[in-house]
């Protein structure tokens, strides 16, 4: 459980979910899906990279309340281009270091969705 996997870790700088790694970059001039206008394409010069850091799957992440500040403190930096809040979010916790805590997921990948697994 989450409970457990916090068990004996510092209550700051915490950063817990179901974390991916590899995520493309989706940019501007790629096609990435003729039937859906994806609202994160990143230009090459808002972020070089082609791959994203570590970030906690969006649909279920938790924060120390200390991240949790550095994350609601965006609002305060106009040049941050808001992208897909869970990539944000692991863009501002990679750049703070934040101790990430894996925890296991009730779902699994199926395609470009992510479905229950059964019994959840």
């Amino acid at each position: 459980t989450v409970f457990d996997a916090l068990r004996g870790i510092s209550p700051a700088g915490v950063y817990v979910g179901y974390f991916l790694e590899g995520v493309k970059v989706l940019r501007p001039e790629q096609e990435w899906n003729k039937t859906y206008e994806k609202s994160s394409k990143v230009s090459v010069s808002e972020y070089p990279s082609d791959v994203y850091p570590v970030f906690a799957q969006g649909n279920a992440y938790g924060l120390s309340s200390d991240m949790a500040s550095l994350v609601a403190d965006v609002a305060s930096q106009p040049w941050r281009r808001l992208i897909a809040d869970d990539i944000l979010t692991g863009l501002i916790m990679d750049e703070h270091e934040a101790t990430k805590v894996h925890v296991v997921a009730d779902f699994s990948p199926d395609g470009g969705e992510f479905r229950c697994s059964e019994g959840a």
